[in-house]
């Protein structure tokens, strides 16, 4: 709706019109009350009026545009698996979505949002599935390893933990928290990968126990 005031306002033109809520929340912020009504009014002279409102208008439109939603439903164990690993960001890099994770809070039934271009959604959406189809074929395993040689799997900023885990798989390898005196070591992944590891840590620990010349990469590197 267009309006000009009155001669004693001037040359001042107002325009008003009506947004979504979805387009008001994403262009401008949150919305404080739930009966909030986003109603955008602009005045000035005519020209800009309009020149702003066409701005205002074509950003609406590119908000529709990346607004399309799609979800996914995953299990409430596999959904904290996708939460400790890196899969779900490079997924929204390559795409350029936004993938919302419910938080541990939430309903264990709250589905992952994918926001985004249609095109990208969909093409966010089938890479998740198959991330989550992937995770859904892990397991947690353990092992026992003395706590005095923990250190040595702790140095250089864990660089032997994190060699480990890039060889086998990106196995996800958590040893307990120092001085705790535990000797459990927990280990996350597909069974093959995750029995891989479980061989090379028993390898590095037998020959550090032994005084054997190190015979891998792994073993080296603890020296």
């Amino acid at each position: 709706m267009d309006s000009i005031y009155p001669p004693r306002f001037g040359n001042l033109h107002q325009s008003r019109f009506f947004w979504k809520r979805s387009f008001w929340k994403n262009l401008v912020g949150s919305i404080a009350r739930k009966r909030f009504v986003p109603q955008v009014t602009i005045r000035g002279s005519k020209d800009d009026v309009m020149r702003a409102k066409e701005m205002l208008l074509s950003a609406a439109e590119e908000c529709k545009i990346n607004s399309f939603e799609a979800e996914v439903h995953v299990e409430p164990q596999h959904r904290r698996i996708l939460q400790r690993r890196g899969g779900v960001r490079k997924i929204m890099d390559r795409t350029r979505t936004r993938i919302s994770l419910p938080g541990d809070r939430d309903d264990d039934k709250e589905p992952i949002i994918i926001i985004g271009r249609e095109e990208n959604v969909k093409i966010a959406k089938e890479e998740l599935l198959a991330l989550i189809q992937e995770v859904s074929n892990f397991v947690v395993d353990h092992i026992d390893v003395d706590p005095k040689h923990h250190r040595h799997f702790r140095t250089r900023r864990g660089e032997v933990v994190h060699r480990i885990s890039r060889e086998c798989g990106g196995v996800n390898i958590s040893f307990p928290d120092q001085g705790s005196g535990s000797s459990t070591v927990s280990l996350e992944g597909t069974r093959e990968n995750v029995d891989a590891a479980i061989a090379k840590i028993k390898e590095a620990v037998d020959e550090r126990v032994s005084g054997a010349p190190p015979s891998s990469e792994v073993a080296r590197t603890l020296d």
